[in-house]
């Protein structure tokens, strides 16, 4: 979802460890009325059964929870 990067590698990182600050960024586009999707685009691997799957989930379940708290 989000990415780290220094100058010589990039990471994926999950929504609330990256340098974005996610929940600024979804109050930026509920103030200016963007209405359209928001949806994961990288997620970090991991070991497990279908970590694909549940780091997409998080994700968008983090997404979720912060559109949620962010409603007027």
């Amino acid at each position: 979802m989000c990415i780290s990067a220094t100058s010589r590698e990039r990471s994926s990182t999950f929504p609330d460890e990256g340098e974005m600050d996610m929940p600024r960024s979804l109050a930026t586009y509920r103030d200016v009325g963007y209405q359209y999707m928001l949806m994961p685009d990288h997620v970090p691997q991991f070991d497990g059964r279908d970590p694909s799957g549940i780091a997409f989930a998080y994700c968008y379940g983090y997404i979720q929870a912060l559109l949620d708290a962010l409603a007027p």
